[in-house]
């Protein structure tokens, strides 16, 4: 939850100093980096709950919980970045 929370300030950024999808290549660098950042640290953060579910439950529905909170991302992802231009 705190890396969607970082991911949506990440976004509102980059939408408050581009214009209309263009952005310096200081601001592009940082947001980059940031973003990258934020993945790493959802990987990361994935793969400590996966194992850590493997105590206490089969493999098989340890899929199925990352395959649910996949399809979450990918949907609150849709939302927030369907209202960002692309960079020009």
């Amino acid at each position: 939850m705190n890396n969607l929370k970082q991911r949506k300030k990440l976004l509102d950024d980059y939408q408050n100093e581009q214009q209309n999808g263009v952005i310096s290549d200081a601001d592009a660098t940082k947001l980059l980096n940031a973003n990258l950042t934020l993945d790493r640290n959802r990987l990361i953060a994935e793969s400590n709950y996966l194992h850590a579910l493997r105590a206490i439950m089969p493999m098989e529905q340890a899929l199925r919980a990352y395959q649910i909170e996949e399809r979450l991302n990918a949907f609150y992802l849709n939302d927030i970045l369907g209202v960002i231009h692309l960079a020009k």
